[in-house]
């Protein structure tokens, strides 16, 4: 059994992607979810842009599935 101290100071490892994930889909949803549930109704106009800017950056040029897509559509 391992020592508590030994547990927390592990480092978590990666796991393998499966084959209908990308390799960006977590960072875009945690971006669309925050544009939609934060930045839409608390930020200026110009800075929920930005954060929207950023996640259609990254749909277009990154590798985010087709799961990943739907869910930034109807989050």
């Amino acid at each position: 059994m391992k020592e508590l101290n030994s547990f927390l100071s592990e480092k978590k490892k990666d796991r393998p992607l499966r084959k209908d994930e990308g390799v960006d889909d977590k960072e875009y949803r945690d971006l669309m979810g925050h544009y939609k549930h934060v930045d839409r109704k608390k930020l200026p106009r110009e800075e929920a842009n930005k954060v929207l800017a950023k996640a259609l950056k990254l749909l277009k040029d990154g590798d985010v599935s087709e799961k990943a897509k739907l869910y930034g559509r109807y989050i």
